[in-house]
């Protein structure tokens, strides 16, 4: 792991509760949530990637589908437990997915790619696209 990246993830720990408080009231996520949720079955195993204090992986359980969540940061992780109790939340750097044992149905990507370094995008993209079932789905958003 880079500086940067190290960088990054212990700003994330140490601003967590802050990050997750302030980030509550946003909504620009919802409509092109709902957009992807409707391409899923129900019950769809989903890959909340970069899933930060749990909200949206709250959001698409409350839509019927069972998500796993992963961060790379501790304190967001523990911040997600703490929230969404029943989910199932992992430490896990998304370039690391292909560590998982599960296939899914949907992977959910947002506001995460823009963390990951350039030149190692295209790997990740790959990764990503191994992890999921046959017609899966991967939802990327950038904000």
């Amino acid at each position: 792991m880079e500086s940067k990246e190290i960088s990054l993830k212990e700003t994330y720990n140490r601003i967590g509760e802050e990050w997750h408080r302030d980030h509550q009231k946003d909504d620009w996520w919802v409509e092109g949530t709902d957009r992807f949720v409707s391409l899923l079955r129900p019950n769809a195993l989903v890959l909340d990637v970069g899933c930060g204090g749990g909200t949206k992986s709250k959001y698409l359980m409350q839509k019927g589908l069972r998500v796993v969540g992963i961060d790379f940061s501790e304190k967001m992780v523990e911040i997600a437990q703490r929230e969404v109790p029943t989910g199932t939340f992992h430490v896990c750097d998304l370039r690391d997915i292909g560590t998982l044992e599960h296939q899914f149905d949907g992977i959910f990507a947002q506001a995460v790619l823009l963390h990951v370094p350039k030149i190692e995008i295209p790997q990740t993209l790959t990764g990503m696209v191994g992890k999921l079932a046959s017609g899966g789905y991967l939802y990327i958003a950038v904000k």
